[in-house]
């Protein structure tokens, strides 16, 4: 293929992805020095690794579908403009494998079988390149699109393809099915599976669309279908591949945010941990170790931090509940939740005797981490409001 975008926009969605493709070369294919790594870091630095070979053979794939490297480098190495169209189309194929080894890897719960395919997918996806081109001399030969060229070659070229295109799309459906239907999903993690159906059900309908014009083509038949596909071909791979930059670019923006302490995670720490250490210094006697486990998390990462700063607090908060009074009616529901921990925290401190345990409204349990940070967030947020409303009731 050669794209008919016109230059100014494909060169700048190119350049861009370019951009994000260093990007997460320096700042994902390195060893962290900040913290240690786990399991699940390990995992995720892979997948990042696989995201970030797809994305640099979709930057070949664009840059060979460009007229003006097409015609630089039949003029200056020698290589025909029909060879650089096909090898466009192939690199296309090598972007597909890591994408098939990612959603392989999401369908399949079992590790030991996600390492078992990894290899032998890289090997067909390497052999499939010289495979299509082999197939795409005869198109090479007569000067034509191999889109148009009539003959079993274009069947075959594009069986190859469209196997590909369909062992992304096909698992896609699967799997965002499966946990759909599965239910116990927050709604934005709903609108996720919902978009990734879609896209799952678009590649399968391209690798189906693509097999059917190639057989039109072959058989000199349906050219008002083949032309559609040509058409559909020539102007959409760009935008994907700016779609996918876009994308690809928000693991290195975070982790720059995370080098700059603005995670939302380092923000949330910043946040609770005012809340968190007025309670640890008055409940730590009552909760042996619970001071030190804190900052034995944070050498595991900003996330374990946040955990374990939460887990302390409602730890804090089950102790307090038998210092605690009955919550009191107020406009703004989380500054009653701070009254009554400041308030619970204050008679504990000032030694008063404990009572019926009463279960603090801030310590609900919510259903995640996300949400219970977001709770308790709101807590601390009114955090000294409330202390400084208790110390002048108590004076």
């Amino acid at each position: 293929m050669t794209s008919s975008v016109p230059g100014l926009i494909s060169w700048t969605i190119i350049l861009v992805s370019i951009a994000t493709f260093v990007a997460r070369i320096i700042l994902l294919f390195r060893r962290p020095t900040t913290f240690s790594l786990t399991a699940s870091q390990d995992n995720t630095s892979h997948t990042e690794r696989l995201v970030t070979y797809a994305l640099g053979y979709g930057i070949l794939a664009a840059v060979f579908r460009e007229g003006d490297t097409q015609n630089f480098l039949a003029d200056h190495v020698g290589v025909t403009v029909g060879f650089t169209r096909q090898l466009g189309t192939t690199m296309i194929v090598m972007a597909f494998v890591p994408f098939a080894l990612l959603v392989a890897a999401w369908a399949t719960p079992r590790d030991s079988a996600r390492w078992t395919m990894e290899k032998p997918a890289w090997v067909a996806g390497y052999l499939s390149v010289p495979l299509m081109l082999v197939f795409g001399t005869h198109a090479r030969s007569l000067g034509q699109y191999i889109d148009r060229t009539e003959g079993w070659q274009t069947v075959a070229y594009f069986s190859v393809f469209s196997a590909w295109c369909a062992a992304v799309g096909g698992p896609l459906v699967y799997v965002s099915v499966r946990d759909l239907v599965g239910g116990n999903l927050r709604g934005k993690h709903i609108a996720t599976y919902l978009v990734i159906l879609f896209a799952g059900a678009w590649t399968t309908e391209e690798a189906i669309s693509i097999l059917t014009s190639s057989v039109f083509a072959a058989t000199g038949s349906g050219t008002s279908f083949v032309e559609f596909r040509f058409a559909a071909n020539e102007n959409n791979f760009v935008y994907i591949l700016g779609l996918g930059a876009i994308i690809a670019i928000i693991r290195p923006i975070y982790l720059l945010l995370e080098m700059a302490d603005l995670d939302p995670a380092a923000r949330a720490i910043r946040k609770l941990r005012p809340l968190r250490d007025d309670l640890v210094a008055v409940c730590k006697n009552d909760i042996p170790g619970l001071d030190e486990k804190y900052h034995a998390a944070a050498g595991s990462g900003r996330k374990e931090a946040l955990q374990r700063m939460t887990v302390e607090i409602r730890d804090c908060l089950l102790v307090l509940g038998r210092f605690a009074t009955p919550i009191r009616e107020h406009a703004d529901p989380a500054m009653a939740s701070a009254l009554q921990v400041a308030g619970a925290l204050d008679h504990k401190r000032s030694g008063g005797a404990p009572g019926d345990y009463i279960r603090l409204h801030a310590a609900d349990r919510d259903r995640d981490l996300i949400e219970e940070v977001r709770a308790l967030n709101k807590v601390a947020s009114r955090w000294e409001q409330a202390k400084q409303s208790v110390i002048s009731t108590h004076a």
